[in-house]
């Protein structure tokens, strides 16, 4: 799996599970990591 983004945007793919995930928001500067919010919330909705 691998993210990729900065100030709150980020592209989240997960080859194995066939999941990509796409955040876009407002610039933020030292945002908090993205892949806790993806992985603990998002990817389960689709497994």
């Amino acid at each position: 799996m691998q993210l990729w983004g900065d100030g709150g945007n980020a592209i989240y793919v997960n080859p194995e599970d066939r999941i990509v995930v796409a955040v876009s928001s407002l610039f933020v500067p030292r945002v908090k990591d993205r892949i806790d919010f993806i992985k603990g919330e998002i990817e389960p909705l689709f497994k």
